[in-house]
């Protein structure tokens, strides 16, 4: 998957009317639908701002027509997001009409070709994750893992609790798995593996 890293934009005249397309990184809808009041604001006179959002999975998805005729440019446009592997981003394009229809088909090739010509202009990079383990193990082993680990440079955190130490490990439980295998099941939790976007 992929992320853009810096904000494009690109700028096309089709039959008298001018698409803006803009692309940015974006960690929420909620921040999304700030980017377009803020976008609004730049260009009140505009009509119309279509909009489509990626999260932080492909499933997590939204886009607005903004009174274009159904699944002509926000549905469009998020379909060149998702063909790119992006996540994390918005892609809007803002459209001053100019007197001419386009159709349907004239518009799905306008606003495909503002977000693909926009992200021509984008810094896009691969993502990338850690995996990050945690688990708990009883005192009577939490010292000599701990000594271990740290013997061979692992990146890790621990926490003293009352009864063991939590640990917080960034490695894969395949790297790991060598140093629990010494520990009996019973003075060791289940450890659950997360991945942390760096």
């Amino acid at each position: 998957m992929n992320k853009i890293k810096n904000q494009a934009t690109s700028t096309q005249i089709i039959k008298k009317s001018t698409f803006i397309g803009w692309v940015s990184s974006c960690s929420s809808k909620d921040e999304c639908k700030e980017m377009v009041h803020s976008l609004w604001q730049q260009h009140p006179k505009a009509t119309h701002i279509c909009v489509a959002y990626v999260g932080n999975t492909q499933e997590d998805v939204w886009f607005d027509d903004d009174g274009e005729p159904a699944h002509s440019a926000g549905k469009v446009m998020l379909n060149v997001l998702l063909k790119q592997d992006l996540l994390q981003c918005i892609a809007c394009v803002i459209r001053y009409y100019g007197g001419i229809q386009l159709g349907v088909g004239g518009l799905v090739k306008a606003y495909t070709s503002s977000v693909s010509d926009t992200l021509k202009q984008a810094l896009i990079e691969p993502i990338t994750y850690q995996p990050i383990l945690h688990f708990n193990v009883h005192f009577d082993y939490a010292f000599t893992l701990w000594e271990s680990l740290k013997r061979k440079k692992f990146d890790l955190h621990v926490t003293v609790n009352d009864n063991d130490c939590s640990f917080v490990i960034q490695s894969s439980l395949e790297e790991i798995q060598p140093y629990l295998a010494l520990i009996p099941s019973t003075h060791i939790s289940e450890v659950k593996e997360n991945m942390k976007e760096v």
